[in-house]
C-alpha cells in the first residue's frame, strides 16, 4: 500500500518543521510493522493507527480530515477509496499508480506526486501543508463524483464499451 513511505516522507515533513497528525486506518498484517517503524523515525505524536474503521465511521472519518492520502506503491486499479474521500468533499494527496491519476486528476492533477518515492511524497505533503495546492469546497468534490460516477453517468458508457458502440446514446432519456 506504500505505508511505509508515506512514514518516511512525513519523517522529511516532519525535519522540515510542518505541523501534522495522520491517522492510519485498518487492521491489516503490517500493522504492528508500520507502529513500529513510526517510532523509530519519531513520529510518536503525530501518527495514529486507528486499527479497523467501521463502514459506518468511514464518512465521518474522511469529512474530519484535512485531506485523504493515497500513497499507494502498486497494483491500484481503480482507486475506489479514492472516490470515497472526494465524495465526502476532501481533497486526495496520491502517487501516480494505475488508474488513480485518471480518478484524482479529473478534480486536481496537482493532487498528484510526481512519484511513488519518498521525496514525491513528502513534496506533495509539504505543498498541501503549506497552502501551494489548491482546495475545492467540500461540496463541489462530491457533486463532481455524484455527476462524474452515478450509475446514470456510468451505465451507458459502460454498455457502449461491451457492445463496441461509440458516441451513441443507449438510452432513452425522454
Amino acid at each position: 500500500m506504500g505505508l511505509d513511505r508515506l512514514l518516511y516522507a512525513l519523517r522529511e515533513v516532519k525535519s522540515a518543521g510542518r505541523e501534522f497528525y495522520l491517522v492510519i486506518g485498518g487492521e491489516g498484517p503490517l500493522r504492528a510493522q508500520l507502529e513500529t517503524l513510526a517510532e523509530d523515525l519519531g513520529l510518536k505524536g503525530y501518527v495514529h493507527f486507528a486499527g479497523l474503521v467501521r463502514e459506518d465511521i468511514l464518512p465521518v472519518m474522511y469529512a474530519a480530515a484535512d485531506a485523504f492520502v493515497l500513497p499507494t506503491a502498486e497494483l491500484e486499479c481503480f482507486g475506489l477509496i479514492a472516490l470515497e474521500a472526494l465524495a465526502c468533499g476532501r481533497p486526495v494527496l496520491a502517487t501516480p499508480v494505475g488508474a488513480i491519476p485518471e480518478v484524482v486528476g479529473r478534480f486536481e492533477k496537482r493532487w498528484l506526486a510526481e512519484d511513488t518515492s519518498v521525496h514525491a511524497i513528502a513534496q506533495l505533503l509539504s505543498d498541501f501543508l503549506r497552502g501551494a495546492l489548491p482546495i475545492y469546497e467540500p461540496l463541489k468534490l462530491r457533486e463532481i463524483v455524484a455527476r462524474s460516477y452515478s450509475l446514470e453517468s456510468i451505465l451507458p458508457q459502460f454498455i457502449a464499451t461491451a457492445l463496441g458502440v461509440h458516441n451513441v446514446d443507449l438510452c432513452d432519456r425522454e
